[in-house]
């Protein structure tokens, strides 16, 4: 759903290449989580991502497909970073996240932020230091974090909303806690 927040082209404007930048936490950043141990590393993250994204925006077969993937590792902060062309107009940047904020202060091109109702101060946070640089503010966009939950005798997902125990939203902490749970059964 992230994808369906870029602008639609406008035909009036000459085409421009658009650019979505996707932030994933650095591993340093995550050491201090709960349950640490069931987090993966941030290529399997990253790579999940894409292949997620693959699958929604590329409409092409893979003997069309036109990707071009370059890996880029610079010192600084938002160094590691994959970037990924879809065609010739879209370009998919994946950054590794070194401290709170990512790319939105390094980067004034940036437009809007996405986050979950764990991360909503993070947004305020990011606005107040890109205002205070005389950047414009971005247009922030909350959405819920859902989960399926699987059924351990048939091996189905059931959908969250179908179970009454459900209560509408599921942290990353305690996914990993019940990810935890079931490595030590």
């Amino acid at each position: 759903m992230t994808a369906l927040t870029l602008e639609p082209e406008d035909p009036h404007k000459p085409s421009r290449a658009r650019t979505m930048i996707i932030g994933i936490t650095g591993d340093e950043l995550l050491t201090n989580k709960k349950h640490a141990d069931q987090m993966q590393s941030w290529d399997d993250r990253q790579q999940a991502v894409r292949e997620y994204l693959s699958a929604i925006l590329d409409f092409t077969t893979p003997s069309e497909a036109s990707r071009r993937i370059e890996r880029f590792s610079n010192p600084g902060p938002n160094g590691q970073a994959i970037h990924e062309e879809f065609g010739a107009d879209f370009l998919v940047k994946y950054v590794e996240i070194s401290d709170p904020f990512g790319p939105t202060i390094t980067d004034e091109s940036i437009s809007a932020l996405i986050v979950s109702g764990e991360t909503r101060s993070g947004g305020k946070a990011v606005n107040d230091k890109r205002t205070a640089k005389g950047w414009s503010a971005l247009d922030v966009l909350e959405v819920d974090v859902l989960d399926a939950e699987d059924n351990e005798e048939t091996g189905d997902v059931e959908s969250p909303q179908n179970d009454q125990n459900f209560l509408g939203k599921i942290s990353s902490t305690a996914i990993r806690q019940r990810l935890s749970a079931k490595s030590q059964t």
